[in-house]
């Protein structure tokens, strides 16, 4: 089975009703038939409250979270993807400023469980360490 871990980019695509919120459904639907493994980082959580909080309302955080932790395994930031992530920040931020330190913990966290990384944030296009891959090349 494939591990996956999913951006917050991916969620919001489908909570807030965007522009790729069919494919999310679709993945999602994959997801909750157990055809992947699918991971999160404990960050996405704090990510996903800050921008639904701003964007949607209370309802729908809620909704998402009840969802995330009933679908998806959370993985916590440990120091072995800590450290690694404050390096990935350094070496992506030289040429991308839009890559955070959250980005590095996603990244760190697909790359210490061995999995692929599902997003939509072009943030992750120059990313070698780990398969970076579009919800749309997983269908």
């Amino acid at each position: 089975m494939e591990k996956l871990v999913i951006d917050t980019c991916v969620f919001l695509h489908f909570f807030l009703g965007q522009e790729k919120q069919e494919t999310v459904d679709t993945l999602l639907e994959h997801i909750e038939a157990r055809r992947f493994f699918a991971q999160i980082s404990i960050l996405t959580i704090t990510e996903l409250i800050s921008i639904l909080s701003r964007k949607a309302n209370d309802e729908t955080v809620w909704k998402c979270l009840n969802y995330v932790f009933k679908h998806f395994v959370t993985i916590p930031v440990t120091p072995d993807i800590a450290i690694p992530a404050g390096f990935h920040k350094a070496k992506y931020a030289k040429t991308n400023k839009g890559f955070s330190y959250i980005d590095g913990i996603i990244l760190s966290t697909a790359e210490i469980t061995k999995s692929t990384l599902v997003t939509y944030d072009p943030d992750f296009k120059t990313i070698s360490e780990v398969k970076v891959i579009t919800p749309e090349d997983l269908l």
